[in-house]
């Protein structure tokens, strides 16, 4: 079935198979983003010309699927992106970081929930990247602290985003790392996130069926599982009007790093695209490590508030500081000019003293108004 929608989209853009294959290993090739979205492209005007033969849009992704299925078997990192219909969406799609706070106190107990939490908000990845995460990669990343002594970890290889095929330089803040730690418990192999029951058995047809029992424990989770759990613990902001779900989660990540001037740092960390030009920039693993650590007590940190106090505390500090500064140079300065009003004094009593005397010699010497008189008389 692949095979037939692959050969119905070559028919369309009259090339074959290995034509397309050098054309899209060209664009892969390329250091000009643009490049990479004219596969996009291609297939944007593919669906609208069958759509207009009356093609539905689930035989439209069949076709998509045909494509990546042949990408795929080729050793092709290149993806369609899908063009979803942009909608309205109700309150705010972008999660706060109070609210994320929230979900954590109502996580309560759920371990495993609170660690999914954690990871999506100290992440900045998609539900599918949280899926393929690792005890491994956990264990062996590069581990680093702030001057307070908080724990930050760095993948030590990237991991590489099944979407786009772009690499994820993952970073984890101290939230994540404590909530992962306390779900793990012993556990040092295998995926992080794991289902509580393992996955139903299958029928004699190959149907799923729970009534034979499971399959074990410890099925890893996927992206679909992660989203639901994450979305059913939302309703409780859903229900105030907050269309947040675990994509908020990173809206929030970028934001974050967005109003700090990084938005490139978090598209690195975030395996998005970025700007060829601005990628030598961000080469050094331990600079970037850095960036994301000064961010993230900014930005990302729960205990955020914590932080602030501190900085107030330490600028009343310095206010206090700088008052007692200028009111030791205010007493210096005075000080200063007492000394040398009192050098000048000796000075100015005997210009004083002569400034008399020379009056009285004045006095003496003017004639009386009689004289006067008399003078003119």
């Amino acid at each position: 079935m692949y095979r037939h929608h692959f050969n119905a989209f070559l028919v369309w853009g009259g090339s074959t198979a290995e034509e397309f294959y050098k054309w899209v290993k060209g664009l892969e090739a390329s250091e000009d983003p643009r490049d990479r979205r004219q596969l996009t492209t291609a297939f944007n005007d593919f669906s609208k010309a069958r759509m207009a033969g009356g093609t539905s849009p689930n035989t439209l992704q069949v076709y998509r699927k045909a494509i990546h299925k042949f990408l795929e078997s080729n050793e092709l990192t290149l993806r369609i992106k899908k063009n979803g219909v942009k909608v309205g969406h109700r309150g705010k799609k972008i999660i706060r970081l109070d609210q994320a706070r929230k979900l954590v106190d109502l996580a309560s107990n759920n371990l495993r929930l609170r660690a999914i939490l954690m990871t999506l908000k100290d992440t900045g990845l998609g539900v599918s990247e949280v899926a393929m995460l690792t005890c491994e990669d956990f264990l062996g990343a590069r581990e680093y602290k702030d001057e307070e002594g908080r724990r930050f970890k760095a993948w030590a290889k990237p991991l590489i985003r099944k979407k786009t095929g772009e690499e994820c330089h993952i970073h984890m803040g101290p939230d994540a790392i404590v909530a992962i730690e306390d779900y793990l418990g012993q556990r040092r192999t295998g995926h992080i996130f794991i289902t509580s029951k393992g996955q139903p058995h299958k029928d004699e047809e190959g149907n799923m069926t729970s009534e034979a029992g499971f399959t074990g424990r410890g099925e890893p989770m996927n992206g679909l599982a992660i989203t639901t759990s994450v979305r059913n613990h939302c309703r409780v902001l859903r229900a105030k009007g907050y269309d947040v779900s675990a994509h908020s989660f990173r809206k929030l990540f970028e934001t974050s790093f967005d109003l700090e001037g990084s938005l490139n740092v978090s598209k690195k960390i975030m395996g998005k695209l970025i700007p060829a030009s601005d990628e030598p920039y961000l080469q050094y693993d331990d600079e970037l490590t850095k960036i994301y650590m000064e961010v993230y007590g900014k930005r990302l940190s729960l205990n955020r508030e914590s932080t602030q106090i501190k900085e107030l505390e330490e600028e009343i500090e310095e206010l206090k500081t700088r008052r007692s500064d200028e009111v030791e140079e205010l007493h210096r300065r005075m000080e200063e000019q007492q000394r040398t009003i009192d050098l000048m004094m000796p000075t100015f009593n005997m210009a004083q003293r002569m400034f008399g005397e020379r009056r009285e010699l004045e006095k003496l010497r003017e004639p009386s108004v009689k004289d006067r008189r008399q003078g003119g008389l």
